[in-house]
């Protein structure tokens, strides 16, 4: 843990340079508390499944990637574009990410992953039902597919975000719709809950009041993990978070 502690600081100071050269997709990852999540999910993954190829489906600038690497797992990052000065900001720049076309198959084999990430990514496709039916294509038999960030339908931050049109999530889901959604392409749900009561990302407002807000990530962080737990309060909460094995 110590080294993606380590891993977390060196993200933060290139995502920080990547905002000055004008990325402004990083500054969910220069700010301390939005990075948080990453830092947690990547724990998440290091703790339940310490062995075996992991697929980081959607995987942005590699943040994820980064830190599960320095957790010592074998990861596979994959991206259908390349972010903007990703060869210029370490240690970005590092990540060997593979990249492949919207709505195309996936170039690997069938199960080639003991766990597929999808971090932010799911919301974003054209077809959920399709990218799923995919990545349960690519994963092993009781594989692991993990669902983190997805928006939450009901969450006062994305009501706020649609009223303001700076909404960046063209779909929305409740608990149901989103075990629905993962039952039908043939993956049973474990476990679901609700994170983020708390914003993370100050998406829209200026990057010095994101960063600002960032450095209170030492209190910002235990108590938005309380306010998260609190029943009907935490239907409130900013994402849905699942994680999933495939059926055979």
């Amino acid at each position: 843990m110590h080294k993606m502690n380590g891993c977390l600081m060196s993200i933060l100071s290139g995502a920080e340079y990547g905002v000055r050269l004008g990325n402004k997709d990083m500054q969910h990852i220069a700010n301390r508390f939005a990075a948080s999540n990453y830092l947690r999910v990547s724990r998440t993954l290091a703790s339940e499944v310490p062995d075996g190829r992991v697929l980081d489906w959607g995987c942005g600038y590699g943040q994820v990637t980064l830190l599960l690497r320095a957790a010592g797992m074998e990861v596979e990052p994959y991206e259908i574009e390349a972010r903007p000065n990703v060869k210029l900001i370490s240690p970005f720049c590092d990540v060997d990410i593979t990249y492949g076309e919207a709505d195309k198959p996936l170039p690997y084999a069938e199960s080639s992953f003991d766990v597929v990430l999808s971090c932010g990514t799911l919301e974003h496709v054209r077809s959920q039902d399709e990218s799923l039916l995919e990545l349960r294509r690519v994963l092993k038999d009781d594989g692991r597919l993990y669902v983190y960030m997805l928006p939450n339908k009901h969450s006062y931050t994305e009501l706020l975000a649609d009223m303001l049109h700076r909404s960046c999530h063209p779909v929305k889901f409740t608990p149901k719709t989103a075990t629905d959604m993962l039952e039908r392409a043939g993956f049973r749900v474990e476990r679901i809950r609700r994170a983020n009561a708390l914003p993370h990302n100050l998406t829209g407002l200026p990057y010095h009041i994101a960063e600002l807000y960032g450095h209170l990530a030492g209190i910002l962080i235990p108590l938005d993990r309380a306010i998260s737990s609190l029943p009907l309060i935490n239907r409130f909460c900013g994402v849905i978070e699942i994680v999933t094995t495939r059926k055979p």
